[in-house]
C-alpha cells in the first residue's frame, strides 16, 4: 500500500516563512520611508528657518540704518544758538518716532545744548559714558560714528548710539553733535518672528546682547543680557556666514535638541553693522509635531501594506490545502 505524503506541515512551515519575510520587507521599507520622512522634513524646516533669519537679520539692519540716516537729515536743520527751538524739535522728532530712549545736541566737548529728555539736560554732559567720548572724537572730524551695544549710564539703559556733525551756519565748519540714544526693546522684539523659537543676538566678544524665549521658556530660564557665550558654540559661527543644522541638547545655546540657524549681519551704506550674529533655536519637539508625524505616517504605511498582501496571502494557504485535497491527503497529518 502506497503511503501518503504527509505535506500539511510543510506547507504550514512555508506559509510561516512567507509570513515572516513579508513583515520583515514592510519593517524595513517603513525604515526606509521613515528616514526618508525625516530627511526631506528636516532640509524643509532648516531652509524654511533659514529664510526667516535671513528675513530678520534684514529688518534688525534696516531699522538701524533707517534711523540713522534720518539722524543725519535732522542735524542738517539743527541749531546751535537757539537752545529753546532745538528742544522743541528734538521732542516733536523723538515723539513721533518712537525709536530712540533720547535725542541730545550737544558741542564738541558733549556738553548738553538741549535735549528732548529733561533728565539729560540737568546732567550738562553726555561724557559719562565712554562710548560717547569716542563718537565726539570722531564728529570733531566730521564723520558720523555709531556705537557697539552698551549699558548707558546716561539712560541707564541698554542702547547703541549714533552721533552725526552739526555744521555751523557757512556748512564747512562743525559746532557740535547731534546725538541719539537708540531704543533697544525695538531691537529686541525682532526676534519674536520665528514661532516657538528660541533667539539671541551675540556681539563680537561673544556676548548675549538681545534674547527671546517663547512661552514658558521665560519662567525656567536663567538666560541673561551680558551671559559670555562658549568657545565651542561660538566657533562654527565665526567661522561660516550663515550656519544651518540639528543639533543636540549639549550643543544647544538654550539647552534642547532641534534646529539651529545662525547669520551674520552685514549692515547697509551708513551702518555697516557690529559683527553681531543672529541665532535662532527651535526644539525638535515643538516643530509641527516632529516626529509624532513620521512615527504615524510610517504605521500608516507598514498597515496598509499588510491589509493588501493579506488577502493574498489567504488565497494562498487555501490554494494549498486544495492542492493537498486533490493529492489525496487532508488538512491533518495523515497517517498510512
Amino acid at each position: 500500500m502506497i503511503k501518503h505524503i504527509e505535506i500539511a506541515p510543510v506547507f504550514r512551515r512555508r506559509f510561516f516563512l512567507v509570513m515572516t519575510l513579508v513583515g520583515l520587507v514592510c519593517v524595513v521599507y517603513s525604515w526606509a520611508v521613515l528616514s526618508t520622512v525625516v530627511r526631506i522634513e528636516r532640509e524643509a524646516i532648516l531652509t524654511n528657518q533659514m529664510e526667516l533669519t535671513r528675513s530678520i537679520t534684514a529688518r534688525i539692519d534696516s531699522y538701524l540704518e533707517r534711523n540713522y540716516q534720518a539722524l543725519q537729515l535732522m542735524a542738517l536743520g539743527s541749531s546751535l544758538s537757539n537752545s529753546s527751538a532745538s528742544q522743541a524739535s528734538l521732542q516733536q522728532y523723538s515723539l513721533l518716532s518712537g525709536a530712540w530712549d533720547t535725542l541730545v545736541l550737544t558741542d564738541l566737548q558733549g556738553t548738553v545744548i538741549s535735549s528732548d529728555r529733561p533728565f539729560v539736560s540737568d546732567q550738562h554732559t553726555v561724557t559719562s559714558d565712554t562710548q560717547v567720548q569716542s563718537l565726539l572724537v570722531q564728529v570733531q572730524q566730521g564723520q558720523s560714528a555709531y556705537s557697539d551695544f552698551f549699558h548707558s549710564k546716561l539712560t541707564g539703559k541698554p542702547t547703541i548710539v549714533f552721533a552725526v556733525p552739526v555744521h555751523d551756519e557757512s556748512g564747512t565748519g562743525i559746532r557740535g553733535a547731534l546725538i541719539g540714544f537708540l531704543s533697544w526693546p525695538q531691537i529686541s522684539s525682532y526676534l519674536e518672528g520665528i514661532e516657538r523659537a528660541q533667539g539671541a543676538i551675540i556681539d563680537s566678544h561673544n556676548q548675549v546682547i538681545a534674547y527671546h524665549l517663547p512661552g514658558n521658556a521665560l519662567n525656567t530660564s536663567t538666560f541673561s543680557i551680558g551671559d559670555t557665550i562658549s568657545p565651542v558654540y561660538m566657533q562654527s559661527l565665526r567661522d561660516n556666514t550663515q550656519v544651518s543644522k540639528t543639533i543636540l541638547s549639549s550643543q544647544a545655546l538654550f539647552g534642547k535638541r532641534g534646529y539651529l540657524t545662525a547669520l551674520h549681519e552685514t549692515g547697509y551704506s551708513n551702518y555697516r553693522g557690529n559683527n553681531w550674529i543672529i541665532v535662532f533655536e527651535r526644539p525638535l519637539q515643538g516643530i509641527f509635531g516632529a516626529g509624532n508625524i513620521q512615527i504615524i505616517s510610517a504605521t500608516l504605511i507598514f498597515m496598509a501594506v499588510l491589509f493588501l498582501l493579506l488577502p493574498f496571502l489567504v488565497f494562498c494557504r487555501g490554494a494549498l490545502y486544495r492542492i493537498q485535497r486533490r493529492m489525496g491527503s487532508k488538512p491533518a497529518n495523515i497517517r498510512p
